[in-house]
């Protein structure tokens, strides 16, 4: 049963309207930043230390998935309605339990071993109790960032955050039992992270957000919701390379394909191997979006076979289906220059494969490590 709200709706409609007012100018105040926390060194090696050449460089991407399906019901709420609706949002993200899919998560890089890898979907939730209706959450209630490199930890391995983006960063009511007022307020915090293996010198960290935002209205309410970029330059035995991590926007071509222009306006100077990894969600078929081909036709080649489908989304929001459905491409591992490879290129050089897509990579509870597939390339 849903706790009743307390206080008359007149007050609460002002209330929601706030706090909207204070996401919005938190959203419209991240203008792009260009890049940021360039670093002389990259890790307590120094960028002089390289990894053992073993002759290969494993690279990943992640969607971890944010634990809940779609913002669309809190778009189409009156502010009255928006501490209800968050509410029913958020339990899907305590139903979608990161805590023991970070587990999950955890053994797919344990498997792999990757030496870089690209995060998508780095939530942070942090609460305020009782609600105070300002953007100052600090409570953690879930760090995704936080629980994975402990889940990392655990087993031994050593990684790093070499890049952080943030993106939307956004406080909302919800309703709250035992909350003196019946409200909490919480917080969302985008993240689109890289982590670097800890033998795996590297530095040139960059973090911005794209000139190009989703509009939305909340409560009537007009906010810009950013989407972001991360790169560093890492060295994996004699190969020096940049490695980008990227996350497009998903509801509109009209702000996706500025974004895809942007990063390749960064990247057309770019002198050394890169690798550009995420989501996209642009179909690799060109049903959706150009995304995918306007990476192709400024020289990236796609590091999948040619055999098999590679669909990378999506299981069931709530995580529980079964078997999976996938029937989109829209996850990518995408290489551009010289990686040292043998002759006959990206195909004759790669072997890539998928995770999060067998039963056995599942929680205890049968939930899915994540909505998407990832997806590891092994470059020879």
């Amino acid at each position: 049963m849903t706790p009743s709200l307390t206080g008359s709706s007149k007050l609460l409609a002002a209330l929601a309207v706030a706090v909207l007012t204070a996401f919005q100018t938190a959203c419209e105040g991240d203008e792009p930043l260009g890049p940021v926390g360039t670093m002389e060194t990259g890790n307590s090696m120094g960028f002089a230390e390289r990894t053992p050449d073993s002759g290969e460089i494993r690279l990943m991407t992640r969607n971890v998935y944010q634990g809940f399906s779609t913002l669309a019901p809190l778009l189409e709420a009156t502010p009255q309605q928006i501490p209800v609706v968050a509410a029913g949002i958020f339990a899907e993200v305590v139903a979608t339990d990161f805590p023991a899919r970070a587990e999950r998560l955890a053994d797919e890089i344990a498997f792999s071993r990757p030496h870089v890898v690209g995060l998508q979907e780095v939530s942070r939730f942090r609460r305020q109790v009782p609600a105070d209706f300002t953007l100052n959450a600090s409570e953690d209630v879930y760090d995704f960032l936080a629980i994975l490199l402990d889940a990392l930890e655990a087993r031994g391995l050593q990684y790093e955050v070499a890049a952080n983006v943030q993106n939307v960063d956004a406080e909302v009511p919800i309703v709250w039992p035992g909350s003196p007022n019946g409200l909490a307020d919480i917080r969302l915090t985008d993240r689109d992270v890289i982590l670097i293996r800890g033998d795996v010198a590297w530095d040139q960290a960059q973090a911005l957000n794209y000139a190009a935002k989703l509009p939305v209205t909340i409560g009537g309410q007009l906010l810009l919701i950013p989407r972001g970029f991360t790169s560093v330059r890492a060295v994996v035995g004699d190969r020096t390379f940049r490695f980008v991590n990227t996350h497009l926007e998903s509801f509109s071509p009209l702000v996706q394909v500025p974004q895809t222009q942007q990063l390749l306006a960064m990247l057309s100077g770019e002198g050394l191997p890169t690798a550009v990894v995420g989501d996209l969600n642009s179909e690799a078929d060109g049903s959706t979006t150009p995304t995918y081909g306007m990476m192709i036709d400024s020289g990236f080649e796609d590091a999948w076979p040619p055999r098999g489908r590679g669909e990378t989304c999506c299981h069931a929001p709530d995580l529980t289906s079964h078997p999976s459905h996938f029937d989109q491409r829209i996850d990518f591992i995408l290489l551009r220059g010289d990686f040292g490879f043998i002759p006959g290129g990206i195909a004759g050089s790669t072997q890539s494969h998928l995770t999060g897509v067998r039963p056995s990579e599942r929680t205890d509870s049968g939930l899915w490590p994540s909505d998407h597939a990832g997806i590891v390339t092994v470059v020879r």
